[in-house]
């Protein structure tokens, strides 16, 4: 962008105007908390100028702001979003070694996160689905083409994709061995409390079942009739051209209500963390077996229909 700003402006970076790159630490569902209590304000610039400039904005909430080079700012967004999905994929595979040997991998995880001087915090490091939404698939994708583009071996990050899809194969694979000819999907957006559906682990899940001829019901309070949820489809429509179908579909099999969507279902998979579906499953019909996802409850239950991705 420097080079383009300054030969239509003929004006000059840093002498004649200020270049800032200033990345968001925003989490979808709870930007607006975040912005007034953000983890870290960082602010990348080209002039000290600039830099004042951009501090007295976020003085109301943030007055220890991180002043660094726009190059800096850049990467950190990178390795910030890099940084969560290693956490996410670290943690299913926690859960995919922690099940054979018949070890609760929530109950490792725990311990493992109440050491926050080490292992740093508690966050995306709990066994589950995979990740997805607009920011850590893009993000994985974009610091490895780097490190391929300059030659760089990046091994772990680069298993971060495969990783993340042998989680989505697990869960494809535990729902096609309950058998079940007709499924609910309980959370269809890559995660709780946003309509955002870019990448979303659980249309992946979807678009396999129904390739097996497997019924699929779902359910999301997030995911309402209108304008904003239309443009969704049509993006997901040239995004990803491989999930058409299900997305031209969704409509028509997405319930208003988790109750309707459980009811008649063989298997019932729980890909959202939705305070409201603990109920909800005690409704279920006894045969019903519920996969879980995302460990809904605390205490897993002693049942042959249940089964949990890691635990």
């Amino acid at each position: 962008m420097k080079p383009v700003l300054e030969q239509y402006s003929n004006k000059v970076a840093g002498k004649d105007f200020g270049i800032c790159f200033n990345p968001e630490f925003l989490r979808e569902g709870t930007a607006i908390a975040d912005f007034h209590a953000p983890p870290k304000t960082v602010i990348g610039v080209s002039d000290q100028k600039t830099a004042d400039v951009l501090a007295e904005i976020y003085a109301p909430v943030d007055e220890s702001p991180i002043v660094t080079t726009v190059e800096v700012a850049e990467l950190v967004k990178y390795v910030d979003n890099v940084w969560h999905a290693t956490k996410v994929c670290f943690a299913n595979e926690v859960g995919r070694l922690c099940k054979p040997m018949g070890i609760d991998s929530h109950a490792v995880m725990d311990i493992f996160v109440q050491d926050t001087k080490l292992n740093l915090s508690p966050y995306y490091l709990k066994p589950g689905f995979a990740f997805g939404g607009s920011c850590l698939p893009k993000e994985v994708r974009a610091v490895t083409h780097l490190a391929e583009k300059l030659g760089v071996s990046t091994p772990l990050m680069d298993s971060l994709t495969p990783s993340n899809e042998k989680q989505i194969d697990q869960a494809i694979g535990m729902i096609r061995e309950t058998g079940a000819k007709k499924v609910a999907v309980l959370g269809v957006a890559f995660k709780p409390g946003t309509d955002d559906l870019r990448e979303s682990p659980a249309l992946e899940l979807i678009s396999e079942l129904q390739r097996d001829g497997i019924e699929v019901v779902a359910y999301d309070p997030a995911i309402q009739p209108g304008p904003h949820i239309a443009q969704q489809f049509e993006y997901m429509r040239y995004a990803a051209p491989h999930l058409q179908e299900v997305v031209d579909g969704l409509a028509g099999f997405m319930k208003s209500t988790p109750k309707s969507a459980i009811r008649d279902a063989d298997a019932i998979i729980v890909t959202q963390k939705l305070p409201e579906l603990r109920s909800v499953l005690r409704s279920k019909k006894e045969e019903a077996t519920v996969v879980d996802l995302v460990r809904i409850s605390a205490e897993v239950p002693n049942s042959s229909h249940y089964i949990g991705i890691g635990w």
